[in-house]
């Protein structure tokens, strides 16, 4: 969508997105390395700690075949489909999705409203790594797809930069290893205990003299225990999640 589409659909949207980033994410568009635009929160390049949030990929709930592709085929052609979710259910309250819900209460210990969950999105960017919509929650992308997804979000990290990374999900994790060595990245990797369902892990990648770290936890859906991923992220991520508790508290949450 323009900022005019934008602006007439959802209202303040982009009072609260940056799109300081949109020249580098049409490039990746026009050379297929990238469908959506990543959601990049107002506050978030000058924050303290820029945190990266990719979860796994959108999916269609509807439950006809049919509409399931209107809506797939719909969000093929809207670069901007990711900003509008999270907008529509993270700012907006438009609707309601566990993810999410979950993903707030494993950052910040309880899920939050009003001023302090747009705080919380104005200091977080977010994309998904499979840039391919799903046609429901059980179609899982294939295993190539996460391989060789590495190399285009390694071509994003060069782009943004970030501190640190997380991982909604494990797939995408389980690939790195491999796909960094054959992609010459310098990295490390190391799976932790098994818990609430999956083997957890951090890992870095070092790019253009700069080594992010990066986690990746179960995916925030079905049998998601926050208090479990609230802990581990706490050891793995200090800094990052003490930021982001900093800065929903400044709002008054």
């Amino acid at each position: 969508m323009t900022p005019e589409e934008l602006k007439r659909q959802y209202g303040d949207l982009l009072q609260h997105c940056d799109r300081s980033f949109d020249p580098d994410f049409d490039s990746m568009i026009e050379f297929g390395h990238l469908t959506w635009n990543p959601w990049i929160g107002a506050d978030w390049t000058s924050s303290k700690r820029r945190i990266l949030v990719v979860g796994e990929s959108h999916y269609a709930s509807k439950p006809d075949a049919g509409n399931a592709q209107e809506k797939i085929d719909e969000w093929k052609t809207d670069p901007d489909s990711t900003r509008e979710v999270v907008y529509e259910a993270c700012i907006g309250n438009q609707y309601y999705l566990r993810f999410f819900g979950n993903l707030h209460r494993a950052l910040l210990g309880k899920d939050v409203h009003g001023a302090a969950r747009v705080a919380l999105w104005r200091h977080l960017a977010f994309c998904n790594f499979i840039q391919r919509p799903m046609k429901n929650p059980h179609e899982r992308p294939d295993p190539n797809e996460f391989f060789c997804g590495w190399r285009h979000f390694m071509e994003l990290l060069r782009r943004l930069r970030p501190d640190a990374v997380l991982f909604v999900g494990v797939s995408a994790a389980k690939h790195f290893d491999a796909a960094a060595k054959a992609l010459g990245v310098e990295h490390r990797v190391q799976f932790d205990a098994y818990r609430n369902g999956a083997f957890p892990c951090t890992f870095s990648a070092t790019y253009d003299g700069m080594t992010t770290d990066m986690a990746a936890i179960r995916h925030a859906s079905q049998f998601f225990s926050w208090e479990v991923w609230r802990d581990y992220l706490r050891e793995k991520l200090p800094e990052g999640m003490a930021f982001l508790r900093d800065a929903v508290s400044d709002a008054g949450s």
